[in-house]
């Protein structure tokens, strides 16, 4: 079975219920276009959408969402947002794949025990995202972007561009994890311009990432210049 959720800014909620009757349960509070749920029988896809032209917050479109699915079927996920605060508990899923392409977002899943590689993907901007898997889950982490922080199983590293944690001795059953972002901490979000996290990393070069750039005209004359 097949989810896709394309919506602009907004708020999701997507659980997993093993006594669930219906093959998924939504409910959705809206403000501007009205969204649009589809199923097809053919496809066996599932497409929630809200559409319109224009930037989000002129229109004022508003998109919350909760979500129940149900366990008795196998489940992709793709979702395409623009900024988003999504908790996704699915720990009795059987996850096939995670896509989710999105602006600056706030991420937090749970999944359960993987069935055959499981590919997760997330792709954005300034991304936090905190996963968390079955004990003793193997999983491959790979984070590229500016400054990347990641926190996999106690052990923390940081760079600048990319960093990648695996489990030792991986199975054939595992999650392969891969964040594309500008910023990306999985536990805990950096901070950008004035909250820049200056003493969190260990050089200079950090601060490229999260600097603001202003012009300043400086003038030794004593006539006035401008309006001033």
């Amino acid at each position: 079975m097949a989810l896709e959720v394309d919506v602009g800014a907004a708020t999701l909620r997507i659980s997993s219920d093993t006594t669930l009757g219906d093959l998924y349960r939504a409910h959705i509070e809206y403000a501007g276009t009205r969204p649009g749920v589809e199923l097809d029988p053919t496809s066996w896809k599932l497409r929630i959408s809200q559409s319109g032209g224009g930037f989000p917050s002129l229109r004022g479109d508003r998109f919350t969402m909760d979500l129940t699915l149900n366990t008795s079927v196998p489940w992709s996920i793709v979702e395409n947002s623009g900024a988003v605060t999504e908790t996704l508990k699915i720990p009795d899923l059987e996850l096939q794949s995670l896509d989710i392409n999105t602006g600056a977002s706030h991420d937090d899943i749970t999944v359960g025990p993987p069935s055959g590689v499981v590919p997760i993907h997330v792709n954005g901007g300034a991304l936090t995202v905190h996963i968390t898997r079955a004990g003793g889950a193997d999983a491959s982490i790979h984070v590229s972007g500016g400054a990347v922080s990641l926190t996999a199983d106690g052990n923390s590293y940081h760079a600048i561009g990319s960093a990648s944690y695996a489990t030792p001795k991986l199975g054939s059953d595992r999650y392969a994890v891969e964040v594309n972002g500008g910023a990306f901490n999985p536990i805990a979000p950096f901070g950008g311009y004035k909250q820049s996290g200056i003493g969190r990393e260990t050089h200079k070069m950090m601060l490229d990432h999260y600097q603001q750039t202003k012009n300043l005209l400086v003038s030794y004359s004593a006539k006035a210049l401008g309006f001033f």
